[in-house]
């Protein structure tokens, strides 16, 4: 049975020795041994993935991950615009923003950065200049087995870390207003990071709503680090994976089959409730500070969804990649603190 894989890999600080990320300390760079020891795990993560297609999150040294990815197997690969950085006066590169990359085994037909419609948003929240925060890619693949080209989104939305000016709290003089302070920071930073990644999820939502509008069954698919929890906001914008009991003050259930299944067609599907076993919890695939989080996903379309009847797939298989999180002889955060997931999916006989 035919069959393609598709997953997402955010690779921590992918930055080559020499260089920083955000501010030149010692813990912002990667020694030349914390360097071979990440290149060596990335690439036999890659081994073991043996995915068709992987969206990339955290790359700053563009021509050392072709390298690496020409290596491993990729000779296709894009970049999602170009990391920002600042040279200081000795030379040296500060990196100030990552990019997301793609990589694939198969042509990419066509390959180019998402444009932002702040416009989507109805009641104008979104400022008129409302971009993503990292550029997301929107290409076109062509895959073996699948009659029309399959649309990938690779995608890292806006992050949850809380940043705090530090200098501003310590000139406090008191306990007590340091820690008013640094709370009020961390409460208007996390309220705007809530407002930025819905509003990224929205532009996401409405982009492949829109390239499905002229084909329900299109295959597509959201590759990337969403930053955020299924049950969140920002998931429920994506997926649309509640429940619709009137649709135009009609009883859902009172539809006839052939009325009911427009709603699919306008919804993105975790590969993780459609091909892990039910009942099962989801395994996380994020590590960070005393916390274990599932952030990374394999969306699809109803075009790849098992359960349609019109569609090309058979079955689909969700792992995640994170024995490197409790093996006791791997340091996650010098390798990645994210665990990369992966879909396979069989086709039908006659797709």
């Amino acid at each position: 049975m035919a069959q393609f894989s598709l997953a997402t890999f955010n690779l921590y600080q992918y930055a080559a020795p020499g260089t920083y990320w955000y501010d030149r300390e010692s813990g912002n760079s990667n020694s030349e041994a914390k360097w071979a020891l990440k290149q060596d795990f990335i690439l036999r993560t890659l081994a073991d993935l043996d995915a068709d297609i992987v969206g990339f999150q955290e790359v700053f040294s563009r021509e050392e991950f072709r390298a690496l990815a020409t290596a491993a197997g990729y000779p296709n690969v894009v970049f999602g615009g170009d990391p920002a950085f600042e040279t200081e006066e000795d030379g040296t590169v500060v990196w100030q923003g990552p990019v997301v990359a793609l990589a694939s085994r198969f042509p990419i037909l066509s390959a180019g950065p998402l444009a932002a419609d702040p416009s989507v948003e109805p009641d104008g929240l979104l400022a008129p200049d409302f971009d993503f925060r990292r550029q997301i890619i929107e290409a076109e693949i062509e895959v073996p087995g699948l009659a029309q080209p399959l649309v990938v989104y690779c995608a890292h939305l806006k992050s949850q870390g809380a940043f705090v000016d530090r200098d501003r709290v310590a000139a406090f003089g008191g306990w007590s207003e340091r820690f008013r302070d640094h709370l009020s920071q961390r409460a208007q930073a996390d309220a705007s990071q809530v407002i930025r990644r819905a509003g990224e999820a929205i532009m996401l939502y409405e982009a492949a709503m829109k390239r499905m509008a002229t084909d329900r069954d299109l295959p597509l698919a959201v590759l990337g680090d969403l930053n955020d929890e299924p049950g969140s906001f920002t998931l429920r914008i994506l997926t649309q994976n509640e429940d619709v009991p009137y649709i135009a003050g009609t009883r859902y259930q009172a539809l006839d089959n052939s009325e009911k299944s427009n709603r699919y067609t306008w919804q993105l599907y975790s590969t993780s409730g459609l091909g892990a076993p039910q009942g099962l919890g989801l395994t996380p695939t994020h590590v960070g500070w005393m916390h274990a989080s599932v952030l990374d996903y394999v969306l699809v379309s109803n075009g790849l969804n098992r359960r349609n009847p019109r569609g090309p797939v058979a079955d689909i298989t969700y792992d995640v990649f994170n024995s490197h999180h409790w093996d006791p002889e791997s340091d996650s955060k010098e390798t990645s603190d994210h665990a990369p997931v992966r879909a396979i999916f069989e086709l039908k006989s006659e797709a």
